[in-house]
């Protein structure tokens, strides 16, 4: 059969001759079911392939802010303290550093009410490494949470570090597991503390830590936020993390749109620009885009190489064409319906997510005035109903397309089936915000790792806990979960992950082993 091109074809742009990222951009040429008919733009994806090793020799400054506060004292469900698993996972990380062939400096600070100096910018050695190990071994739980004292100290610490090293990729990884109870404590006036002219790591470790908090510190550029609420988890997701520093082909990596616009699932909403984060090893990033002029969309691949260099064009694209037989009719439409679902999915996501921390901050206010609204309490409950009706009719739309079209196994469908599982569960709950938060970041970077339901800990008051502050809604104002809604009854997880590549796994297997 011959095909003819009805555009011209597409090329991947090649950064070097040891790493390359290349850009796909495709429109949905196919029918368009009903659930999206009262769309007016063409929809479209562009994808972003890497297909990199070590791409370069710039040396990696990691600087980790571990919270050692009582609270991490706390025993984890396979009978380890919390400050154990950390400890495990740090040191695991340092093995499979050690023998990355380009200089990697280590700082590790530990902070409670006070911050304790564990590890001061020493490049990773074979040498230096047992040593190093004894160090970690030395964090122990103790005192109060002072967030504010640990963003001034890794602040001051790494602006001079990076004013007298340019050239070097810095990142800073704050781990923590609950709420700032000293020093400041205003998300908006903690996010003051952050710069973003370097990667920003937050790591919610826990059922209790102040997720709206973590959300503000990781909005600014180059800010992440990942959420582990089984803590035995935490290896894993610090592994991803490692693959995704160590693996990076570009640095500020993100997408320029001509004639359409690209979809920032941080903010909801459609823009013609978009940072896209996670360009490592073999990871591909697929961002949704639209256009009322399909005929004419351009969408550029833009980023550095390495930190200190130049923002460059990397790619430019066009869509991929659709294709024509002998008899000069088109064949197999692009078809991206799941894509389509996808982006509703995240749409309600950052519905209940601001829903959720709206309805937190709403409750810690009324706690300490002691006065609720009628109004607003009327007002909240029809949202919280609405919103409630919207997700799970949704759902069902979803897994009856499944059904229909043979998908029911479908990972990619069951993966956006438990995101919106989860956000109708948690909805209007004190793990609410913590739980929508932790989906919409993993499905918005296509993480390999993502947050499951853990809900015991929401309903029993925590024990003893020294740097918590109680959130949680009255039990007047759940629902009954003792009639869950038959629409629900009988999901299961996935146990896959559509985002999982060869080197990825390999990272992760390292990092989270014993």
């Amino acid at each position: 059969m011959l095909y003819i091109l009805t555009m011209a074809s597409f090329v991947p742009v090649f950064l070097s001759d040891s790493t390359q990222a290349s850009l796909l951009l495709q429109l949905h040429y196919a029918d368009v079911i009903d659930e999206f008919q009262n769309e007016w733009h063409t929809f479209g994806i562009a994808s972003v392939q890497s297909n990199c090793h070590l791409i370069n020799t710039e040396t990696i400054v990691l600087f980790f802010s571990i919270d050692n506060s009582a609270s991490m004292q706390e025993t984890c469900d396979d009978g380890t303290r919390k400050m154990e698993q950390v400890h495990q996972t740090l040191k695991n990380m340092l093995r499979f550093l050690v023998n990355i062939p380009r200089d990697i400096i280590i700082a590790i600070d530990s902070f409670d009410d006070e911050i304790i100096s564990v590890i001061k910018f020493e490049v990773l050695s074979h040498v230096n490494f047992d040593a190093m190990i004894r160090q970690i071994d030395t964090i122990q739980p103790n005192g109060s949470t002072n967030i504010e004292l640990a963003l001034t100290n890794a602040r001051t610490q790494l602006d001079a570090y990076q004013l007298a090293n340019s050239s070097h990729k810095v990142v800073h990884i704050c781990l923590t597991d609950g709420c700032a109870n000293k020093g400041e404590t205003n998300s908006v006036a903690l996010s003051r503390l952050v710069s973003d002219q370097y990667a920003n790591i937050y790591i919610g470790y826990g059922m209790e830590h102040d997720t709206r908090m973590l959300q503000a510190l990781s909005a600014k550029n180059g800010g992440e936020y990942y959420v582990i609420t089984q803590l035995e988890l935490a290896k894993e997701v610090c592994g991803e993390i490692t693959h995704n520093i160590v693996y990076a082909a570009l640095e500020n990596a993100h997408l320029e749109v001509t004639n359409g616009e690209a979809y920032d699932w941080r903010n909801n909403e459609w823009k013609a620009k978009v940072y896209v984060s996670g360009i490592a090893g073999q990871n591909k990033k697929t961002v949704h885009v639209r256009t009322l002029t399909p005929e004419t969309i351009l969408v550029e691949l833009k980023g550095a190489i390495s930190c200190g260099d130049e923002i460059q064009c990397v790619n430019i694209e066009t869509p991929v064409p659709r294709l024509l037989d002998f008899n000069g009719e088109f064949t197999e439409p692009t078809d991206l319906t799941k894509y389509m679902f996808r982006q509703r999915t995240q749409e309600k996501l950052h519905q209940a997510l601001r829903f959720n921390n709206a309805r937190a901050t709403h409750r810690i206010l009324t706690q300490v005035t002691r006065y609720v609204a009628s109004d607003t309490q009327d007002e909240d409950l029809d949202i919280f109903a609405a919103l409630k009706l919207d997700i799970k009719t949704f759902f069902i739309t979803m897994k009856e397309y499944m059904r229909f079209n043979q998908l029911e196994a479908d990972v990619f469908m069951k993966e956006l089936l438990d995101d919106l599982y989860i956000s109708y569960k948690t909805l209007g709950q004190a793990d609410g915000s913590m739980h929508c938060a932790g989906r919409q970041t993993a499905q918005g970077r296509q993480d390999s790792t993502r947050p499951t339901l853990q809900r015991q800990n929401a309903r029993m008051p925590q024990v003893g806990r020294t740097n918590t502050i109680c959130t949680s809604f009255g039990q007047d104002e759940r629902q009954d979960e003792q009639d869950e809604d038959y629409t629900f009854i009988g999901h299961e997880f996935s146990q896959d992950n559509s985002n999982v590549n060869e080197v990825m796994a390999q990272v992760i297997r390292a990092v989270s082993s014993r």
